[in-house]
């Protein structure tokens, strides 16, 4: 007696229909993707009870002849793709042919479409995945897709969807995400006949993600572009930052995606901007050969598989890299150049952003000396043996004397492990600082070693689980040995990662206090080693340095 059986096709098509068609969203999201593969300029999305009794979405795109209309819930119809070589080069956001028959099994669905170039229209009505009827009918050019009653006939799947609110809260999140990569097309959508967006065509990015999430962003935006060997990155982020990631998004030819080496690559790039926890606001367009990317990962298309990723992520770090990488806060050093020559009516600056650090001409040098170089503030004292408090011309100066020393450090520990110098410089201890480790922390600080010993800081294995620190560089001389180990041994990070992780924790460690008493001498050394940094105004961990009340701000304070 035989045990496999085949499955009829109404089970397989609700199976398939479960993989692609979670709740609402879901349907909304490849009902949208098939507008923007028609060519639409213009999708309206009305939404009755969070889309559960109603999803109608109505698009002016090149529409559907009756055959074509016949064949479109046919599970694995479509226009998109003919052969399996048109797999691994998918140009289009849907290519499966699932997406129709899946909804049209789970719900009562009625398809109205017309080419532009007829006269009359046609209506295919489908209900639980069988055609009820395909008549001709009066239209205008283009489809609209109506989705009743969805999974009335799967009531264990409806019975999960959650509440009214959460629902319409995943279709906007949709609804936003597919918006934000199309600029050309006209988006609205409408809850209970009751208006929640409406985001007309632009060729700005920026003015549609403000549009959306604030207009307060727009100032904080910054735009970055990169172009690698096969591959271009475009990038608008602000760093008005979140707790949440959800406000990050990235997109592959158009597509979002959901990737976290994508994030983790960003994170890294900002990581001397923001605090550990916090996350920038913006979106990351790659754009690269449909073959060098696979898209055909899971039902859903949120999930790709890069031919290089090394190259893909690289480019991305740098172009993050160089959009946060403006001096001390200001606007980049061309676009200052730029103006000054504008207002002088001289030629304006050809230089490419990328070239501008490796590349300074001697004018430039002397406009940023005199336009761009910070001014030590006068110190008054200093609070709670923390922070410095200083006043210059705009007001108020706080700064935090640890969160300062530790930028200093950084940089030089960074300049010199660049540059080779610790190993010359490095300071010989008359007895050995002795550590013991427990059995875990000695096989990760053996991997460690010779990374340590680039640093500057010469141990060897002494027996056992017992090191001894012999030298290290003087910089360092405040550094308490056990927390410096006991926190570099907390993760085993790839290299990279360990060279900047490990030199920013030495820096940490190697900072004065909080709590450290500073003489006048002391603090006014420390400031203006801290102004002639690079970033003055954050730690390498991302941690502000200086805040400034202006004068302004008190006066308000003392409703003067």
């Amino acid at each position: 007696m035989r045990s496999i059986n085949i499955l009829p096709p109404e089970v397989i098509a609700k199976i398939a229909a479960g993989e692609v068609i979670e709740r609402p969203a879901s349907v909304v999201k490849e009902l949208l993707e098939n507008s923007l593969d028609a060519g639409a300029d213009r999708i309206s999305v009305a939404l009755e009870k969070s889309g559960k009794r109603l999803i109608r979405v109505a698009d002016n795109g090149v529409g559907m002849s009756k055959e074509d209309l016949s064949l479109c819930i046919k599970r694995h119809a479509t226009s998109k793709i003919y052969t399996l070589k048109d797999l691994f080069c998918v140009k289009t956001l849907g290519f499966r042919g699932e997406a129709l028959p899946s909804i049209a099994s789970v719900s009562k669905v009625k398809i109205t479409s017309k080419p532009h170039d007829h006269l009359f229209g046609h209506k295919l009505v489908v209900e639980a995945g069988k055609d009820l009827y395909l008549e001709e009918t009066g239209a205008p050019s283009g489809t609209t897709v109506e989705v009743r009653d969805l999974f009335f006939n799967v009531p264990a799947r409806r019975k999960f969807l959650k509440s009214d609110r959460s629902e319409l809260g995943y279709v906007m999140d949709v609804f936003i995400k597919i918006a934000l990569a199309h600029l050309n097309v006209h988006f609205s959508l409408e809850h209970n006949n009751k208006l929640l967006l409406n985001l007309p065509a632009t060729e700005d990015p920026i003015s549609r993600f403000c549009l959306v999430f604030g207009e307060g962003l727009s100032e904080s935006m910054k735009a970055g572009k990169k172009i690698g060997k096969d591959i271009f990155v475009a990038a608008y982020i602000s760093d008005k930052t979140r707790r949440k990631s959800d406000r990050l998004f990235f997109y592959v030819n158009s597509r979002n995606i959901k990737d976290r080496l994508l994030l983790k690559t960003v994170l890294d790039a900002c990581s001397e901007r923001f605090v550990k926890g916090e996350y920038p606001q913006g979106m990351v367009f790659l754009n690269l050969n449909p073959k060098m990317v696979d898209v055909n990962v899971h039902p859903t298309k949120q999930e790709v598989r890069f031919q290089n990723e090394s190259e893909v992520y690289g480019c991305v770090f740098e172009c993050i890299k160089e959009l946060f990488s403006f001096s001390r806060g200001k606007p980049s050093l061309k676009i200052q150049i730029q103006k000054k020559k504008e207002k002088d009516k001289d030629t304006v600056l050809k230089r490419d952003i990328a070239s501008e650090k490796n590349a300074v001409s001697e004018e430039e040098k002397q406009y940023l000396i005199s336009e761009f170089k910070l001014k030590k503030p006068h110190i008054i004292g200093q609070l709670r043996k923390t922070y410095i408090i200083c006043e210059d011309e705009q007001g108020l100066v706080l700064i935090d004397q640890h969160a300062a020393h530790e930028r200093i450090l950084y940089e030089k520990l960074k300049n010199g492990f660049n540059s080779g110098e610790f190993s010359s410089v490095s300071q010989k201890l008359l007895e050995p600082y002795r550590i013991e480790l427990s059995s875990e922390d000695t096989r990760n600080l053996n991997s460690k070693i010779d990374l340590l010993l680039n640093m500057g800081i010469e141990i060897s294995h002494f027996g056992g689980n017992t090191f001894l620190i012999t030298s290290f560089p003087p910089i360092l001389k405040n550094i308490n040995w056990d927390s410096f180990f006991s926190e570099i041994l907390e993760e085993n990070t790839e290299k990279i990662d360990s060279i900047e992780h490990l030199l920013k924790t030495m820096a940490c460690h190697g900072a004065i206090k909080a709590g450290d008493l500073l003489s006048l001498e002391e603090m006014d050394a420390l400031l203006k080693e801290l102004y002639e940094t690079e970033l003055p105004y954050f730690c390498p961990h991302g941690r502000p340095v200086i805040k400034t009340i202006s004068f302004q701000e008190l006066e308000k304070m003392f409703k003067r």
